[in-house]
């Protein structure tokens, strides 16, 4: 008998010093286990994917009682975001997703297998300015919408755009909410990518919100304390 399943081992690591915010990544803060979506199949909706240089990722994740944090080093040969908040999604970027039923056996499940109760974000460096976009709330305790305390600096290198971020828990989740490291969360996390001619497509880290939207598909994510 064989037995085939796919495992993941993404953790937020806690920390009891909040990371400096400044766009620049210093290794002694950023204390989590770092994520790649690197390979060929991360990469979703572009035909032409030249490799990692053209679009590719790493990130770290790391948690205190406040905010879930996260570094986005997104490798890009091209940078062009030009949209509205709402619309930023069809330039680079950073999406991700983010719930904590379906790891605790309390989703809601259609008949087609899919759950569409979770967050959704969006962090990029529009025309206008840094800003973080909610497009849903889970259990619809959020208005979607721009999002005004979340804390960020993007900053362009080279090739590369590095993203830190500061997400409170209660615009993920709900007014007082307190993150539990006895939980297991799921999650999904992708990088747009438009080279001046439209969005091509993106590289993900884990599935669930950039093909169709589906909470069954995120990965696990653990807090480590």
């Amino acid at each position: 008998t064989e037995v085939e399943k796919q495992t993941d081992f993404t953790s937020a690591a806690y920390t009891d010093r909040k990371p400096k915010l400044d766009g620049k990544i210093d290794a002694s803060e950023w204390k989590g286990i770092w994520l790649c979506a690197d390979e060929a199949s991360n990469i979703k909706e572009i035909v032409d994917w030249r490799g990692p240089q053209d679009i590719s990722y790493d990130c770290n994740l790391m948690w205190d009682e406040d905010n879930l944090y996260m570094a986005v080093i997104a490798t890009d040969d091209a940078f062009y975001q030009n949209e509205t908040p709402s619309m930023q999604w069809r330039g680079d970027g950073v999406q991700f997703g983010i719930e904590d039923k379906v790891y605790q056996g309390e989703a809601i499940v259609d008949g087609f297998g899919t759950n569409e109760e979770f967050t959704e974000m969006a962090i990029a460096l529009l025309p206008s300015g840094e800003n973080a976009y909610r497009f849903r709330a889970m259990n619809n305790t959020k208005q979607t919408g721009e999002v005004q305390n979340v804390e960020m600096k993007i900053a362009r290198e080279d090739t590369r755009t590095i993203y830190e971020i500061a997400v409170p828990w209660s615009e993920m989740f709900y007014d007082g909410y307190k993150p539990d490291a006895d939980k297991t969360y799921g999650f999904s996390m992708l990088v747009n990518d438009n080279d001046g001619t439209g969005r091509r497509g993106w590289a993900e880290y884990n599935d669930g919100i950039g093909s169709g939207k589906n909470a069954m598909l995120f990965g696990r994510l653990r807090l480590i304390k």
